[in-house]
């Protein structure tokens, strides 16, 4: 692997990719953290792709989406943990990543403002109006979790529900957000 080449992409063109891998470090030491460490967060991206992480979190502080977690996890018999897709755009960092729930299907069961559309993450500093490229995926993810502990629960909690990326850019989805966020 030459010096102007990141896991088969050329630096020239696809200029992301040290600025990713810096968010990987940066990740990789907030996992190590006493807060990531008891939600058992797990990580993963590919080598050939590193624009796209996948991320797991298996517990979270106590609130009514840990409940609705657990309640699934009975009814289904095995450990199901929230699964994020975070994607890079290629304008990275001057753009906010693209992030949205795989599994399970999270909705909010309290009044108040929705953050998730169709299983897309909808948050003021994901928008392109109050997106700063000094924001690390650390920091977002905690935004995230605290979105989430606020008013979420799982949608069905007898069947898990996996969401696609068409599903969620689809049935409104994306739509709904470029109409709540002109600037997105």
């Amino acid at each position: 692997m030459s010096e102007q080449t990141i896991y088969g992409y050329d630096c020239k063109t696809y200029k992301k990719a040290p600025v990713i891998l810096k968010n990987i470090d940066i990740f990789q030491t907030f996992l190590e953290s006493p807060d990531a460490k008891e939600m058992k967060i797990d990580f993963k991206y590919d080598k050939s792709n590193i624009g796209i992480w996948k991320i797991k979190i298996y517990d979270l502080p106590d609130c009514k989406l840990r409940t609705s977690l657990q309640t699934l996890r009975q009814n289904i018999g095995k450990d199901i943990p929230i699964k994020l897709i975070v994607e890079f755009p290629f304008e990275f960092p001057f753009k906010p990543p693209f992030i949205w729930i795989k599994s399970p299907k999270i909705i909010y069961s309290e009044g108040g403002i929705s953050g998730i559309f169709n299983g897309v993450i909808c948050t003021d500093v994901l928008m392109q109006s109050n997106w700063s490229p000094i924001y690390t995926i650390d920091k977002i993810l905690i935004i995230i979790l605290n979105l989430l502990n606020y008013g979420a629960k799982v949608e069905n909690e007898t069947t898990l529900i996996k969401n696609t990326r068409e599903k969620a850019l689809g049935s409104g989805g994306l739509e709904h957000i470029k109409k709540a966020h002109p600037d997105w």
